[in-house]
C-alpha cells in the first residue's frame, strides 16, 4: 500500500517537472488508481481519500490541457457517489459486507474541492 500511495504522490507532484510527461503520470496514476478500485484488487491495496486527491493533484499539474476540468469533476463526482453509497447501505441494511468497508475511507475533504476549483479556474 504505501508504494503505490508513494508512486502516486509522486505522480501528482509532477516529479521530474517535465510537462510533457505530466499528462502521462496522471494517466498513470488514475490507472493505478482503477485498479485499486476493482473487484480483482487485494483488500490490502484499497484506495483512501488520499489516493484519489493524488490522482487529482496530478491531473491538476497539466496546466495547458483543458479536458482536466472535467476529469477532476468526474473524479470528484464519483468520490461522492462511493461516499454516498456507503452511507446509504449503511443506513438501510445496518452494516456494510466486509469487501466494501474500503469506501468508507473515501470521502471529498476540502483539499479535494479546492483543486477541484483550482482545475476550473485554469480551464477559465
Amino acid at each position: 500500500l504505501q508504494k503505490l500511495d508513494l508512486y502516486l504522490h509522486s505522480c501528482s507532484r509532477g516529479i521530474g517537472k517535465k510537462r510533457h510527461l505530466l499528462r502521462e503520470r496522471a494517466s498513470e496514476a488514475e490507472d493505478i488508481l482503477r485498479y485499486r478500485m476493482s473487484p480483482d484488487a487485494p483488500s490490502n491495496i484499497r484506495p483512501t481519500t488520499d489516493s484519489f486527491n493524488n490522482v487529482i493533484r496530478a491531473w491538476t499539474r497539466c496546466r495547458k490541457d483543458y479536458s482536466v476540468a472535467d476529469r477532476v469533476l468526474n473524479l470528484v463526482r464519483e468520490m461522492e457517489g462511493i461516499h454516498r453509497e456507503v452511507i446509504m447501505k449503511e443506513q438501510h441494511k445496518g452494516q456494510i459486507i466486509e469487501e466494501e468497508k474500503w469506501k468508507l475511507n473515501i470521502i471529498p475533504d476540502s483539499k479535494t474541492y479546492t483543486m477541484a476549483i483550482d482545475s476550473w479556474v485554469i480551464a477559465a
